[in-house]
């Protein structure tokens, strides 16, 4: 069940979102099977995660809300803070990828909160989220402030994922073409299986650039090939 779990996890990270699905229903149906031969489920914290997951992912955020519910109140009375942030980043990308940036910066900030003895920023990966956000509702000086943090955590805890977010968030928070050069260059960066979904991520957000700069036809080219 754990070796299903960090599988979900991996297939997640690299975009394959099909077999993600395929993943999740295996151990959503196991865990089921589990409870009515009267067995204890196994992984009760991450199975709801990434029933939440699958069902957002397939548009059902109606149901995805309810699931939300239930592991939120195993977390708390687990006290369980883990997965406590991993809800919450969980919702705050959701919402980000939905236009609600807003709405997004209360759960990242939340999760913010609950890793902050987390000093590897590749296990929850919501910096870069959360100074998306905050770039997208103009608060740029937050949004800063969190980059340099990022970057010191970054020359800590070292890793190809956290070179992405943090060109990404510089190519955000730059000005004119200096943006658009440093766009190319996580784009470049991004340009194996490892980081497809990464490179979509970095096709949207050159999008929004784009479209606050006027440049409307170039930002639908980036919005299509995101």
């Amino acid at each position: 069940r754990q070796v299903d779990c960090v599988r979900a996890d991996l297939e997640m990270r690299l975009g394959r979102v099909s077999q993600a699905v395929d993943v999740i229903d295996r151990l959503i149906a196991e865990s089921e099977a589990d409870k009515r031969r009267g067995l204890v489920a196994v992984r009760q914290d991450r199975i709801p995660l990434l029933h939440a997951w699958k069902l957002l992912l397939t548009g059902r955020a109606g149901e995805a809300g309810l699931v939300e519910e239930q592991a939120a109140v195993r977390a708390s009375a687990t006290n369980n803070h883990r997965l406590l942030a991993e809800l919450n980043a969980l919702q705050g990308r959701y919402l980000l990828r939905t236009d609600c940036a807003a709405e997004a910066i209360g759960h990242l900030r939340r999760c913010e909160q609950l890793s902050a003895d987390e000093t590897n920023p590749n296990v929850r990966r919501f910096e870069g989220d959360l100074i998306e956000a905050l770039v997208g509702i103009g608060r740029r000086e937050h949004a800063t402030l969190l980059l340099q943090k990022l970057r010191d955590r970054a020359k800590a805890c070292p890793s190809r994922w956290t070179d992405l977010s943090v060109s990404r968030s510089e190519a955000l928070l730059a000005a004119g073409e200096t943006a658009t050069d440093l766009f190319g260059r996580v784009l470049r960066q991004s340009s194996t299986s490892e980081f497809v979904f990464e490179k979509a991520v970095t096709h949207a957000a050159f999008a929004s650039r784009l479209t606050d700069n006027g440049s409307n036809l170039r930002a639908r080219e980036q919005r299509l090939a995101a």
